[in-house]
């Protein structure tokens, strides 16, 4: 199923959605928040070092750290791909 990512330029504005989701996902260089079947997302390249560390701090009991991102059928393929049998 398609989805719309929506850019957000500033961490004013990033902040503002972020306050109302559950959940921030960071994937570097990507900060980005599910919400409203909407995807917000803030490319942290982009943002001044000194905004980022204030934005980190007033999201942090939301962020969580994504290693890496797999894409399979269902659990149990990627169980048995992963782990074998």
């Amino acid at each position: 199923m398609p989805m719309e990512l929506i850019e957000v330029r500033d961490t004013v504005s990033f902040y503002r959605v972020a306050k109302n989701a559950n959940i921030i996902l960071r994937i570097d260089p990507l900060l980005i928040v599910p919400l409203y079947r909407l995807t917000f997302y803030l490319d942290i390249r982009n943002i001044d070092e000194g905004e980022v560390a204030k934005l980190f701090q007033s999201i942090s009991n939301k962020l969580v750290y994504i290693e890496d991102v797999k894409r399979a059928d269902s659990l149990k393929s990627f169980i048995e791909e992963r782990y074998g049998d």
